[in-house]
């Protein structure tokens, strides 16, 4: 193909993705992708770039109400709310928006708009365009009537919303070309031919539906759908080199493309160094020495024959070279071979002179990626094993692996194992067996409570349950309970090993003996570590329902509302078997949800559409489950019951940094992996192992309110107003209470009185608290003009939240004659509450100030146990000394 052609095929595909790349304000999105094809999707609240915008396919603005909310308007299904894979109605995140109907077809009608294409049924891949074969068909009676029109952009010919003359009819009347199908029998690509002709085709699935190469971490993947080729073999992708930091805290030269995140040793851990030919590889080695080599050419290859780099991870896949006995580390051999490869792994244990004793052997299976990775959780035996001639005498055992394939093999480096006791925080499984979630039980009747829970590490030897709606609770492992009264009970099941390692459950059951609600928060689940880097939250409550119960000896029990159970847990005496509740599959439409959250915003609103939906959070948790979601279910319909209920959970995002103490590992399902103090240390980095802000001014720093991370781990930090706080953790606590509404406003931010904070004016209040500025990457002061909110307000409210205003400070100069200049920028945040900060207010407060100086200083200095020794040390030493004198 010409250059000219090539070009052209560029402007053409820029114009048909033009739609999808559109910029639309929040209200006529209706989704998001991570790129224009072969990408993966997000909820319209997502921060993906490519958008698919109402508008821009309609040719009018949507503008009826709510149009996220979901009521027959189901778009596609995606596995998660962002980073999703999509199919068309099997997963649990529905993308909803306004009046749309939509189908997954081949073809779409005349009546229809494409607004995107995912590559198979489900797990699928979406596209901003239709070049997928299943494409995403929509349409929308607003936009029924839209006229359009033929215009040339971009050099070709397309269709425009909206009314006006045919400019064109085909590309050929623009600049005089027209497309084509050219290429062999299922390699055809539509390109684009210079010259009159009839248009062919539009996109390569027009041609045919075959895949093309895609190089994705240096594995050459096929990709549904022509493209052009970037590869025919992994050997294609792997086309360069890189520095990255080896397990033993070595900078070293690494096959591939790829980020360089080391120049010297220094930065890995090691200050001298010089290279050396290593396993055939030239390697920067600790230590001083010559230097042997420059590239790995100098010695032969990196990669013997076809297994690449392998090494040692913890369970959040972090590299490491260090564990402990009873904990879980995962093995990772990156290979060149195909899915499903088998490779044997062979652990062994380093004896130095002695040799290496065999501990076991096992196999993994490459993924698609290549990557064999292999689960090794270290045992007592595994640690009995190594205990041979010339082993572990400081309480440590060194291990290594070889990964082989056929002839293939490499050898990892070592992995250093303390004989300490370590644990999996996932190990240990909190169970309840009986009675059934959800189920339907009767007073006066025996209950068997039971529990299935398991640790692998150690025995389970606590156990405490709790029912809370009948003050009850019981150290017993199992035992039997009769419900005197009636309604909803919700039980507890806390147990424990014999190392003090806990885990927490809970389920929620209805004891009838009259009509019955049941109120259940089902999502987030008990106790739950949420992790999310957007802070949004799924809530739903479809676990919840209504039955309706007789008198009689043996009763009927029917369904009025809600997601009921199909049978009775128990059953009365005069009945023979439980009993089968009649008429379930209602749905939620009788009942009406008031949804209430910790910042004081709320959902609120009758029928399906309100029984779920996300919350986005302005901050991750400062300590466990310090979140809260409050549901208020009413259910009016022939009967007037109502219950409210309450979920507390952890919210973590990219940080991961709970409390500023406490660095925690997350899986992709958000199960806890591990955690690390950050105050023993070099934890307060964060996962990006960086202090301070990273390339993107980004900073996931974990430490304590009022301190600062460093290469000595969390040291105290001196707080006068909220811009001395250095990330996002230690802002939104505010230990020095420089921003929030606590006492009077002694001891401030000096803009505090400056900007009235927690002064009022005609019934509202100037709310203030330091809030995180994710532009700037700096803390500032909030401030927000609103009226007290009822827990639960009209159930026509639907969500209110206050505008604020966030003043961060630019710059500032010292203090002279008891005056500090001080530049501020303000940031206005619109809210939907009719009594709210305004836009006008905001940004004409942005200026510089005058602000008073000089007065005292908040020092909040971390006392440990090393600062209290040193004290008591000075104590008995002045005591000594004056003691001295006093005989004297």
């Amino acid at each position: 193909m010409n250059r000219v052609s090539i070009g052209i095929l560029i402007f053409i595909v820029l114009s048909v993705s033009v739609v999808s790349a559109a910029e639309c304000d929040d209200s006529q999105i209706i989704m998001r992708l991570s790129s224009n094809n072969n990408a993966h999707g997000s909820l319209w609240s997502g921060d993906y770039a490519t958008k698919i915008c109402y508008n821009s396919l309609f040719g009018i603005n949507y503008s009826g109400p709510s149009p996220h909310d979901c009521s027959a308007n189901t778009v596609i299904t995606l596995s998660d709310i962002t980073n999703a894979h999509a199919s068309e109605n099997s997963y649990s995140n529905p993308v909803c928006y306004g009046d749309l109907k939509c189908r997954v077809a081949s073809q779409c009608s005349s009546s229809e708009r494409i607004i995107g294409s995912i590559s198979g049924t489900t797990n699928a891949h979406l596209a901003a365009d239709g070049s997928y074969p299943s494409k995403i068909c929509c349409s929308s009676a607003l936009a029924v009537s839209v006229p359009t029109h033929a215009e040339c952009t971009n050099n070709a010919c397309i269709q425009v919303a909206g009314a006006g003359a045919n400019q064109c009819t085909g590309n050929q009347e623009c600049q005089g070309f027209h497309t084509s199908c050219q290429g062999n029998a299922g390699s055809k690509q539509c390109v684009v031919e210079q010259g009159p002709g009839t248009n062919a085709c539009t996109f390569d699935s027009e041609c045919n539906t075959g895949a093309h190469g895609v190089c994705s971490q240096e594995s050459c993947s096929q990709v549904q759908g022509k493209g052009d080729d970037q590869c025919t073999s992994d050997d294609s992708c792997i086309s360069g080199q890189h520095m990255e930091c080896n397990s033993q805290n070595q900078c070293i030269v690494a096959d591939g493309d790829g980020t360089n995140t080391c120049v010297s040793n220094a930065e890995c851990g090691t200050d001298s160094w010089h290279t050396e030919c290593i396993n055939d590889a030239c390697v920067i080695a600790t230590g001083d020495g010559e230097k042997k080599c420059d590239l790995n050419q100098a010695c032969t290859s990196n990669i013997i024959s076809g297994i690449g780099k392998v090494y040692w991870t913890d369970l959040g896949g972090i590299k490491t070279s260090a564990s402990n006995v009873n904990k879980t580390v995962m093995i990772v051999a990156d290979t060149g071979f195909a899915a499903n490869t088998p490779v044997d792994i062979s652990i062994k244990e380093d004896d130095g002179i002695f040799g290496s004793d065999d501990i076991r052997s096992v196999q993994a299976y490459t993924n698609a990626t290549g990557s064999a990775v292999y689960e090794w959780k270290v045992t007592d035996d595994d640690m009995t094993a190594a205990d041979g001639v010339g082993e572990y005498l400081d309480g440590t055992a060194e291990f290594y692996f070889i990964a082989s394939a056929g002839s293939a093999s490499n050898q990892s480096g070592i992995l250093t194992v303390e004989d300490i006791q370590g644990f999996d925080f996932n190990d240990i499984k909190a169970v309840i067996s009986d009675p059934e979630h959800r189920g339907i039980y009767f007073t006066g009747l025996q209950v068997e409570f039971n529990e299935s829970s398991s640790s692998s590490s150690h025995p389970i030897t606590d156990y405490e349950w709790r029912i809370v709606e009948d003050d009850f609770s019981t150290t017993d492992q199992s035992f039997m309970y009769t419900f005197t009264t009636e309604g909803q009970k919700t039980i507890t099941l806390k147990v424990a090993d014999d190392q003090g390692h806990s885990r927490e459950t809970q389920i929620a059951i209805l004891v009838i003996g009259q009509p019955g609600i049941l109120a259940y928060i089902s999502e987030p689940f008990h106790h739950q570590i949420v992790h999310n880097k957007d802070l949004v939250v799924h809530y739903s409550a479809n676990d919840s329902y209504v039955v309706n119960t007789n008198s009689a000896a043996c009763p009927q029990v029917s369904c009025l509302a809600g997601n009921c159970p199909s049978k009775t847990g128990d059953y009365p005496s005069a009945c023979s078997s439980p009993i089968d509740v009649s008429g379930t599959g209602k749905g939620f439409d009788d009942f009406t949800f008031n949804w209430s959250f910790d910042d004081n915003s709320r959902n609120n609103g009758k029928g399906n559409q309100f029984v779920s939906g996300f919350k986005q959070y302005p901050l991750s948790s400062l300590i466990y489950s310090d979140k809260l979601i409050s549901l208020g279910l009413y259910y009016s319909k022939g009967l007037e019951l109502n219950r409210i209920t309450d979920r507390s959970f952890t919210l973590v995002g990219e940080s991961q940094c709970i409390g500023g103490r406490t660095l925690v590992l997350i899986g992709d399902d958000g199960s806890e992996l591990d955690r690390r103090s950050t105050l023993t240390s070099d934890a307060c980095k964060g996962v990006d192992g960086i202090i301070g802000l990273d390339e993107q001014g980004r900073s996931d720093d974990c430490c304590p309110s009022a301190q600062i991370c460093t290469t000595d781990g969390c040291i105290p930090q001196t707080v006068r107003q909220c811009n001395d706080y250095v990330n996002r953790s230690s802002c939104g606590s505010d230990i020095a209470n420089v921003g929030n509404m606590e006492g009077g406003p002694e001891g401030k931010d000096p803009l505090w009185a400056q900007l009235g904070c927690g002064q009022s004016l005609n019934g509202l209040v100037k709310q203030c608290s330091c809030f995180w500025d994710d532009s700037k990457a700096s803390c500032g002061l909030n401030a927000t003009l609103t009226k007290p909110i009822n827990q639960y307000g009209n159930v026509d409210a639907g969500i209110c939240s206050a505008g604020s205003c966030l003043y961060t400070t630019n710059s500032q100069t010292q203090c002279t004659d008891g005056v500090l200049k001080t530049e501020v920028s303000a940031l206005f945040s619109a809210g939907t509450c009719s009594e709210s900060t305004s836009q006008q207010e905001c940004e004409s407060s942005g200026q510089t100030y005058d602000l008073p100086c000089g007065q005292s200083t908040i020092e909040l200095p971390f006392f440990g146990m090393q600062e209290f020794t040193i004290s008591l040390i000075a104590i008995f030493i002045v005591y000594f000394i004056l003691k001295f004198l006093y005989k004297k």
